[in-house]
């Protein structure tokens, strides 16, 4: 949902950018078409700036980066092979039944496990 609201002001910006700049009316809109136009996307703008969505018309305070990292607490009862300290885990979820995983056990797991894990 909050992709579609910034999609949407990002969207309602550009148009008014650009309709800003050029207010003449195109020849298949009359002038009192363009203005109505004009009028909706204002509307639109002050709702977004109302609502707080950044890029609404708002100056976004400035905030920490995220981090790209996870972390996850593994089951203690959880199969594990390779180091515990490694850089990089890679979690399988697998289905014993499912051919897609079957075909992935057979093709890519023993080259995963020998470039990454022995």
């Amino acid at each position: 949902m909050m992709i579609k609201t910034r999609m949407a002001a990002m969207a309602a910006m550009t148009v008014l950018a650009f309709g800003a700049m050029a207010p003449a009316a195109h020849a298949d809109m009359t002038p009192e078409q363009v203005q109505q136009m004009l009028d909706e996307l204002k509307g639109i703008r002050a709702a977004l700036e109302k609502m707080g969505v950044p890029g609404g018309g708002q100056q976004q305070a400035a905030q920490e980066p995220v981090s790209d990292k996870v972390s996850m607490q593994m089951p203690a009862n959880a199969r594990q092979i390779g180091r515990k300290d490694a850089p990089l885990v890679m979690v399988e979820y697998t289905d014993l039944q499912c051919p897609f995983c079957q075909q992935f056990h057979n093709t890519a797991y023993d080259e995963i496990k020998k470039n990454y894990i022995d």
